[in-house]
């Protein structure tokens, strides 16, 4: 198995419900925005997230020879609530995710096919998540959002 650089993605799940659950009061469109989902939202590289310190810029970088793997969490761990990835928008369409991660299938982890990134090269790409809570009723919800517009791997030389 190739040595993978990891990030993890830790969703203030209870604040993104809230934030649902205003808009629908107030009668206001129901989409999460970019904005919105980031700022509920920390990114920690590997190792990091033991020492609590987010990654500011979100740039990784890594070596040719290095996978990267994503993995979603929320940020209290022993919750109701179901989150997954639903989508990874990338730029470059030849970058596949190991498993394929599309709207039929609820991974909470991936990883980027390394064959796939064969050049030395800054790839943009989205990720986009899936959150289920079930309201008072016990009535399953869902709540799809964009984790950011505007992530970035930067492949090295190793």
């Amino acid at each position: 198995m190739k040595p993978t650089k990891h990030i993890f993605l830790q969703i203030n799940t209870d604040a993104i419900i809230e934030l649902y659950q205003l808009k629908q009061k107030k009668k206001e469109n129901l989409i999460i925005t970019d904005r919105e989902a980031l700022n509920n939202c920390l990114i920690f590289s590997q190792g990091a997230m033991s020492m609590g310190d987010p990654v500011k810029n979100f740039v990784v970088k890594t070596d040719l020879n290095r996978a990267i793997g994503f993995t979603i969490l929320p940020l209290y761990l022993y919750t109701k609530n179901l989150l997954y990835f639903k989508g990874f928008n990338c730029e470059d369409k030849r970058i596949k995710t190991i498993p394929k991660i599309n709207k039929t299938n609820n991974h909470i982890s991936f990883i980027i096919d390394r064959d796939t990134l064969n050049t030395i090269e800054e790839v943009t790409f989205t990720l986009n998540a899936i959150l289920e809570y079930p309201d008072l009723n016990g009535k399953w919800q869902s709540i799809e959002f964009c984790i950011d517009p505007h992530l970035q791997v930067k492949q090295e030389e190793g």
